[in-house]
């Protein structure tokens, strides 16, 4: 494998994982939004 290969597989890793925690995240709040307030 040449750099520039290993270059784009890291790039698109990278991308899949930080879409990927992203949604995480959005996944979380919605959790906290429907178990953590309950008294607002």
């Amino acid at each position: 494998m040449d750099k520039r290969m290993i270059a784009g597989t890291v790039i698109i890793i990278w991308a899949a994982a930080l879409q990927a925690h992203m949604m995480w995240l959005q996944r979380q709040d919605s959790f906290k939004e429907k178990f953590g307030k309950k008294d607002e």
